[in-house]
């Protein structure tokens, strides 16, 4: 498998080019309380940056849905769940390279 690296060139300072781009995107959308339904969210991991609506060129590593009684639960789940997928995907890199 080749994936596109998602890297653009931009201008900087005296002349300077960069090709900065993001390995891994987190990519979180909430929903508050509505017509009896309780606070809920999905987030997804991919390899890629989701910058581009259709999503091009991303493969998903992970999601998960998470519906609790409140907001600060639903966020709290989520960024629980954000920080054990991160860590996991360190800890997997890092492995490979080496480190």
């Amino acid at each position: 498998m080749t994936l596109n690296v998602p890297a653009i060139w931009t201008n900087d300072c005296q002349g300077k080019k960069d090709f900065d781009g993001i390995l891994v995107t987190l990519s979180t959308r909430y929903w508050p309380n509505r017509l009896g339904i309780k606070p809920s969210a999905k987030a997804e991991v991919y390899i890629g940056s989701t910058n581009d609506e259709f999503l091009d060129g991303v493969i998903l590593l992970t999601e998960v849905k998470i519906e609790a009684d409140s907001e600060n639960e639903v966020k709290n789940q989520i960024e629980n769940w954000a920080s054990i997928q991160y860590n996991r995907i360190a800890s997997i890199l890092l492995k490979e390279f080496g480190k």
